[in-house]
């Protein structure tokens, strides 16, 4: 009872380590994304995002391969919903119709543009006022990019009270990052104000999921692909350790590591060759005597069918070797 008490318990400290792990590499993976780490480094920080989801659920213990998994499409959902839905289309719709200091008229054409008309407000000290509109090609969490060829920079009209400009083409399928700018003395441009526009709402929504979705979904394929080579890699590696295993040239788990310094310890190895202890090698995997002779260069014990030897490697061809007896040590000739 007692014992099934304790594998009980086990079981439960286990699945919390997990949760916990799995919960705290979301928010940290969120962060990440949160503070731009992913356009760092020329795009290695979509490669260091993707190790960090892999690596802290493991120091967790979390080593179930469906778990991880689920927990890369757990991510992928989440992330992109919070950056898309909390973070990009909050920022782009503030004041998304309305400049603070401005009024745009919209007339949508035929074709698919806007003709835009602007009103803005008159700036003391300033002679000159331009706008320009830049296409925003992406937004992942609060970090954009937006383009401009200079065919939407448009020079503003003075007017009493006011400067306009009519004309103002644009496409009502994008999402726009617009400035109020002007020159000083130097001709260095100057800006006065700022902010997103889209002729359209509904464009902004769906920029913000489908480009958060995309650069979320970058270090998320990173975490599956690097989740997919560790489990293949360990599954090769195991392979190759019981081909070894059943040729008697590996221990099998747990019994082929010296247990005082715990170096590799080799079938055949009387002593630990670090450390000098003499190997513990349980009964079971203690071969007759009658069935070994030693090798006359390391003086490992060797089956007497033996070719060569599995841990130096020496051929035996026409020489004497030493052959352990149950009474006596007597010689072997190949």
């Amino acid at each position: 009872m007692a014992e099934g008490t304790e594998v009980m318990s086990r079981s439960i400290e286990h699945k919390t380590a997990t949760l916990v792990g799995l919960t705290i590499t979301l928010a940290i993976g969120t962060f990440l994304y949160y503070i731009g780490l992913f356009t760092s480094f020329y795009g290695m920080g979509f490669i260091f995002i993707g190790i960090v989801l892999l690596v802290i659920p493991r120091s967790f213990g979390c080593h179930n391969f469906r778990i991880m998994v689920l927990f890369g499409i757990v991510f992928f959902l989440i992330a992109t919903i919070i950056g898309a839905f909390a973070v990009s289309k909050p920022m782009l719709e503030m004041d998304w119709n309305q400049p603070n200091n401005s009024n745009i008229a919209i007339q949508v054409e035929r074709d698919g543009t806007a003709n835009l008309s602007i009103n803005y407000k008159n700036v003391a000290n300033i002679e000159d006022i331009y706008v320009e509109f830049e296409k925003v090609t992406w937004v992942c969490y609060n970090q954009y990019r937006a383009f401009s060829d200079g065919s939407h920079q448009y020079k503003l009209d003075s007017s009493q009270d006011f400067w306009e400009v009519s004309d103002v083409k644009v496409s009502t399928d994008n999402v726009y990052f617009y400035t109020f700018f002007t020159f000083d003395e130097l001709n260095e441009k100057r800006l006065i104000e700022s902010g997103f526009y889209s002729p359209c709402e509904s464009n902004i929504a769906i920029l913000a999921l489908e480009t958060n979705a995309y650069y979320v979904g970058i270090s998320a394929a990173i975490f599956m692909f690097i989740l997919f080579f560790v489990r293949e890699f360990k599954r090769n590696l195991d392979k190759t350790r019981a081909i070894m295993e059943a040729e008697g040239r590996l221990y099998p788990k747990g019994h082929g590591c010296c247990k005082h310094c715990g170096s590799i310890v080799l079938p055949g190895e009387i002593h630990c060759k670090k450390c000098g202890t003499a190997v513990d090698i349980p009964n079971k995997f203690q071969a007759k005597k009658t069935e070994f002779f030693q090798c006359s260069e390391c003086n490992a014990e060797i089956p007497m069918n033996a070719s060569t030897c599995p841990t130096c490697g020496v051929s035996f061809d026409e020489e004497d070797e030493i052959v352990f007896s149950s009474e006596s040590i007597i010689s072997r000739s190949s």
